[in-house]
Order: C-alpha cells, then structure tokens, then sequence
C-alpha cells in the first residue's frame, strides 16, 4: 500500500509507519514494526519534536502498541511494552517485559515478564523471568537471576544478584 502496511487477516502486520506532518512537526520516524497489530497507527499525532515517536522497533504481537511520542524504544516479544505511551530509550525482550510501562524511561527487561508492573520507574536493569515483576515507580535497580527484587515496588537504588534474591 501507499504507507507501506502489510495486513494479515485484516489487521497490520508489517508497517514503517510515521505520522509525519501533524500540524505542529513533522516526525522523523525510523520506526519498524512486525507482528499483528504491533506499534500504533496515532503515534505521532501530538508529537512536538521532530524526535518524538520515531526510531522504534517493535516485534511481536501487540508489541508497543500504545506509544503516542515515545522514541528510541526497541521491543521483542508479544505485548513488550504494550502500555508505554510516552516513555523513551526502553529495551523490552520477551514475553510482556515492561508490559505495563506508560512513562518510564530508560528501562532495559530482558526475560518473560521482567518490569512487568513498571508504570512510571525509570533506569531499571531486569534480566531474568519475572525480576523487577512488581515494581511500578521504583528506579536505579538491578535484579539479575528468575525472580530477583520479585515484590520491590517503589524501592530504588537496589541490587539484587542470583535466583529468587531480594523477591520479598
């Protein structure tokens, strides 16, 4: 098609979009989407920088399908990052990492359902199924190992180190 949107079934499948010329800027884009319904097809339309949601990549089933500005984000796997909206610089692999994330930044998640619960929390490392799970405002951790910092929620500054460490 003229936009370049491949459609499978119906809905999108693989596309590059950029709004462009919103009124107010002319977004850069860069973006690569793959997976059903993956990206957002309003992502851009209140951007206010050029930068604003471009260069993203997002693979897998509805994979950053919420980001309205966001930039700079990559996301690999079937609903990563899924809620961000406006946060930026985020790395999401796996199954529904960082799934819940609206504004926050500059967050890595690698494993199922690492930053899960990550709403708003920001330079956050999880690398581990389910680690960071719970955390929604919390920043500056580290959690490495399945189920590291499991229930931190809001705690900040905090390095967890092996299997099931500071899950409680």
């Amino acid at each position: 098609g003229t936009y370049g949107v491949i459609y499978k079934g119906g809905s999108p499948f693989i596309h590059d979009f950029n709004y462009g010329n919103n009124g107010t800027v002319t977004t850069v884009g860069y973006n690569t989407f793959v997976g059903i319904n993956a990206g957002n097809f309003t992502m851009g339309s209140t951007a206010t920088q050029a930068y604003h949601a471009s260069y993203n990549t997002a693979v897998g089933y509805q994979s950053l399908s919420s980001n309205t500005t966001g930039n700079n984000n990559t996301a690999i796997g079937s609903f990563s990052l899924s809620s961000n909206t406006t946060g930026n610089n985020n790395t999401a692999i796996g199954l529904e990492s960082l799934y819940s994330n609206t504004t926050g930044y500059q967050n890595t998640a690698l494993g199922s359902y690492s930053l899960y619960s990550n709403t708003t929390g920001y330079n956050n490392t999880s690398l581990g199924v389910n680690s960071l799970y719970s955390n929604t405002t919390g920043y500056n951790n580290t959690a490495v190992g399945y189920y590291s910092l499991l229930s931190n929620t809001t705690g900040h500054h905090n390095t967890a180190l092996g299997l099931g460490s500071l899950s409680s």
